[in-house]
Formats: structure tokens, C-alpha cells, sequence
């Protein structure tokens, strides 16, 4: 028999009614997602160039699909009602489905956490750098060195034996005990390894033959530390740049440090190493810089493994490091030295030397007005080999070559240090 039209749905059609389903607004949204992924958009919230390569491609192409369908949901806006009333045909199976997929996602995230906590992942100590055992905790910079301490490492595929000595000020010096005058001109140094004079001696070090070479003229102050980034450098040339009496401050640059002054938690580059902290890190807003995180002991009890491990990956594969960063926290450095009434001297350390002269200032820092004393210009034919054996780091013959291009560079300056 023929139901009228005007007769009431059956129980099915009924709850199909009662739920709401999805029209024309998948297709809306998809447009909106579609002209939110648009390259010249995203570009000014992450950069395009990732540890993979130039993503803008991969964007648009996204960005094209994504809209593409939702082009089709709006010209058939039944399709994703459809779906919709299929997978969920009434409101019971809806909550009952969501509830489902709340609890899925928390037992895999349980799980994960369970695994990633009972393998170590992601960061396992395999090795213990050499500044862990001279440095300490320190809130403002992430750590510095121990005051008034004498520690003896090994280094290199030799192990040779090399004495570090350490000042009231945690500053590295040439003998225990040493202090600094306040009143004596002083050339400051800031920096990483290569400033501190990782695996050589502190005469060997670019900045201990500079100070042979300047005699009592000039005092040294290496505040050179290991692990050091720019924004480190900084606030630590802040802490002591009026203690003395400064003429100078050389900031040593690797590479490495756009690395670094994109990060604050160094376990993120090597997984496999033990540190004491988090180290501090800025960020360029509005065109300033502004300090974004502070220093912080590792807790793991208050950090989900499963979130380090995002964490690794987003760094691994993620954005490459900012340059614009490491350009304005050189150039601040220069300004608060430059206003202090010393001169600033920028030392571009490469292991090249096939680089064509100012490759390196042109990349990085074009148009920064500011003395260069590039390594790798005019360095011996074998120069990317001068470094401690079994090591990255540069060996005595290296520091040798950089201490004269600073001499000359200062002599150029009028802060004469005899050759």
C-alpha cells in the first residue's frame, strides 16, 4: 500500500532529521584551509625553508588540492552530507564514536609514552661534554664556568693532557689565581670553543698569543665558553663589558652558532649528550629582539617524552634556523659596544679556505658596518686540516694563523700589538 505523502517519516528517517549534518560548510571550510596554506601567507608565519628543502611547492600543491575539493563540496554539497549521515546516522552513535576515538587516542598516546620512557628516546646519554664537568647552572645564560677552578681533560685522539685554569670571574686564564685589573686597557673576547680554546692550551689559544703579543699594553679577558651561541656571548659581554677598562671586544662567529640562537634546549642537536640546562633564546618581534625563554634545569618528570620527541622531529626536519635572528643579535652586540666607546671586531671562523674573501661576511652579515677579520681569506692551502686529531675543533697551528689576523686587525685600530 502506498504511504501519502503527508504521513509521518518512519523511526529511520526520523533520527536521519533529527541530527545535523553538514551542508555547504565542509566546502567553505576547505576554501578557507586552501587560502590559508597560499605560500606568500604562510611565509610570513613559518619559513619555507625547511631542513628538507624549499617546501613551497609541496604548499601549493596542498593548497590546490585542498581547495579543489572544496570547490566540489560546494557545487555538491549532498556529498559530505551523505558521508556524514553514514557515519553517524544518529546522535547516540555520534557521542558513542567520538568517545571512542578520545579513548584511542589516549591509550596510543599511554602507550607511546610507556615506550618512548622504557627505551630512553629520545635523549639517552651517550656522552658527556667537556664543559659539563667546569661549568655550572646559571639562570641568566644556561651555564658558565666555576669560579676560582683548576680541571685537567683529556682531548683529541692522544688524549693529551690539557690544564684549564679558572679566575674569580669563571673566566679562563693563563696561570691559577690570576685577577684582572680594572683600570688596564683590555681587549675583550666572547665566544664559544674556539674563543675558550677547546683542546689546547690557554698559550696555544688565539687569544692567549694575542696577549703574549700585546705585552703589558693590553689586558686579555677570554670569556670564551663552551657551547656558547651569540645570544649567550651577549648577555654575557652585558654581565662584565663595564667591569673593565675595554678597547676592544672580539666575538669569534662559526657557523654553527645560527644553530644554536635558534634553540634553547641544546638536546635537540645531540640527542645523545648530557647537559645541565636549557640555555636562554631570542626572537625577532616587530623588529626587535626580544628574550622568549629563560634558562631551565631539565625536570623530565614535568616534560611528556612523547613531546620531546615532536620536539626532535620539528627540529630535524623542520624550519632552518633563522638568520635574520643571528644578524640582529650580532648587530646589537656591535651597537652596545661601539656605544661603550670600544671597537668591535668580528671574527668569521670557517675550516675553508677556498671561500672566496667576504663569502662569508657578504651571506650573513651584508651591510653590517663592522671590522672583519675573516680566517679563511688568504689561510695556508691546508688549512681546513689544522685541527686537534680525532676532533672538529682547531689545534695550536690553527689559533697561531687567527692570533696574527687579529694582531693586524687591531693594529689597524690603533690597539698596536707588536707581531
Amino acid at each position: 500500500m502506498t504511504v501519502p505523502a503527508s504521513a509521518p517519516a518512519g523511526p529511520g528517517r526520523s533520527r536521519h532529521r533529527s541530527l545535523w549534518a553538514p551542508g555547504s560548510l565542509p566546502g567553505a571550510g576547505l576554501i578557507a584551509a586552501a587560502a590559508a596554506l597560499w605560500p606568500g601567507f604562510v611565509r610570513r608565519l613559518v619559513p619555507l625553508e625547511w631542513q628538507l628543502g624549499n617546501i613551497a611547492p609541496a604548499l601549493l600543491v596542498l593548497e590546490i588540492l585542498i581547495g579543489g575539493a572544496g570547490i566540489l563540496f560546494l557545487l555538491r554539497p549532498d556529498l559530505p552530507r551523505r558521508a556524514w549521515l553514514r557515519l553517524f546516522p544518529t546522535r547516540r552513535e555520534l557521542r558513542l564514536k567520538l568517545l571512542l576515538l578520545a579513548v584511542s587516542v589516549s591509550l596510543a598516546l599511554a602507550l607511546s609514552e610507556a615506550v618512548l620512557r622504557i627505551t630512553g628516546y629520545p635523549f639517552r646519554t651517550r656522552w658527556t661534554p667537556s664543559e659539563l664537568t667546569l661549568a655550572r647552572f646559571d639562570p641568566d645564560l644556561g651555564w658558565s664556568y666555576i669560579p676560582d677552578r683548576t680541571v685537567t681533560q683529556r682531548f683529541g685522539s692522544h688524549g693529551r693532557p690539557i690544564p684549564m685554569h679558572f679566575n674569580d670571574l669563571g673566566a679562563r686564564v693563563g696561570e691559577p689565581g690570576k685577577r684582572f685589573d680594572r683600570q688596564t686597557p683590555t681587549v675583550i673576547f666572547v665566544g664559544d670553543s674556539y674563543t675558550f680554546g677547546h683542546g689546547v692550551t690557554y698559550e696555544e689559544s688565539f687569544a692567549g698569543q694575542f696577549e703574549k703579543q700585546a705585552g703589558a699594553s693590553l689586558q686579555v679577558v677570554n670569556l670564551g665558553v663552551q657551547g656558547y651561541g651569540t645570544d649567550q656571548s651577549l648577555l654575557l659581554l652585558r654581565r662584565h663589558l663595564r667591569d673593565f677598562n675595554t678597547k676592544a671586544v672580539v666575538y669569534t662567529f662559526l657557523l654553527d652558532h645560527v644553530k644554536r640562537n635558534d634553540n634553547a634546549d641544546r638536546r635537540l642537536l645531540f640527542p645523545g649528550a648530557k647537559f645541565l640546562g636549557t640555555k636562554p633564546r631570542f626572537a625577532l618581534c616587530g623588529g626587535s629582539l626580544v628574550e622568549v625563554e629563560r634558562p631551565r634545569r631539565y625536570d623530565d618528570r614535568r616534560e611528556l617524552r612523547v613531546g620531546q620527541a615532536l620536539r626532535l622531529a620539528w627540529t630535524k626536519w623542520g624550519p632552518s634556523p633563522s638568520v635574520p635572528l643571528t644578524r640582529a643579535l650580532v648587530r646589537q652586540m656591535r651597537d652596545e659596544v661601539e656605544a661603550s666607546g670600544a671597537a668591535f671586531v668580528l671574527v668569521l671562523w670557517t675550516n675553508r679556505h677556498a671561500l672566496p674573501p667576504g663569502a662569508v661576511a657578504r651571506a650573513f652579515f651584508p651591510g653590517l658596518r663592522v671590522n672583519v677579520v675573516d680566517t679563511g681569506s688568504g689561510a695556508p692551502a691546508d688549512w681546513d686540516s689544522y685541527h686537534i686529531p680525532g676532533e672538529y675543533h682547531p689545534d695550536a697551528r690553527a689559533h697561531a694563523w687567527v692570533a696574527r689576523l687579529l694582531a693586524e686587525k687591531l693594529r689597524e685600530l690603533g690597539l698596536g700589538a707588536t707581531p
